[in-house]
């Protein structure tokens, strides 16, 4: 695959992968209730991000870094309104 196929694949998969997240985390936040969400998705998604983005550092990949900070931010805002809301 060429280098800009490859950009345009990891763009689109870091898109994709966040967007995953950002109905939860609205869901949450508007419904003021975390009932039907699950924290363990939450913490297992920032831990795996969290891997993701020490991996992407060291293999100086920008797509993996920013879609796996995205995420960990997105997964650690979802643990926070859980508490909050619980």
């Amino acid at each position: 695959m060429g280098e800009v196929m490859g950009t345009i694949v990891g763009v689109a998969a870091a898109i994709i992968s966040v967007g995953a997240y950002l109905p939860q985390v609205i869901k949450i936040y508007r419904r003021k209730s975390a009932r039907d969400v699950s924290p363990l998705m939450f913490l297992a998604a920032s831990v795996g991000a969290t891997l993701w983005t020490t991996y992407g550092f060291h293999i100086g990949s920008t797509e993996i870094c920013f879609s796996n900070m995205s995420i960990l931010l997105l997964s650690i805002i979802g643990l926070i309104l859980m508490a909050k809301y619980k």
